[in-house]
């Protein structure tokens, strides 16, 4: 089980790594860890989860609630730019990190 991480970034192995991306652990690191058994059923891996849609999140994985669908989905581009090298300067830089999941404040 191998997981990409900032050391990772700075190093240059995400690419190797793909193969051996952890989906369940990564779910949990973004706050989604409800999920998991939908994406484990449905044997969603690195090279499936790029592709996912919101319409499949919703529809065949479960993920009904619109700010956890675009959650993941900002994810898997935030991992597809790791990928590419594209954030690859961002992610080196000191201080940085990502909100985590948080529940929006009802309004009426």
């Amino acid at each position: 089980m191998v997981d990409i991480n900032r050391s990772d970034v700075e190093n240059g192995d995400i690419r190797e790594k793909n193969e051996n991306f952890d989906v369940i652990a990564w779910l949990d690191r973004i706050g989604c860890a409800q999920y998991v058994n939908a994406f484990h059923k449905n044997g969603i891996d690195a090279d499936i989860l790029r592709s996912l849609t919101s319409e499949e999140l919703r529809d065949d994985l479960g993920v009904v609630n619109l700010r956890h669908r675009r959650n993941i989905l900002y994810e898997i581009s935030l991992l597809g730019r790791l990928r590419s090298g594209v954030v690859k300067d961002e992610l080196a830089a000191p201080g940085l990190s990502f909100p985590p999941l948080l529940p929006r404040p009802l309004s009426m």
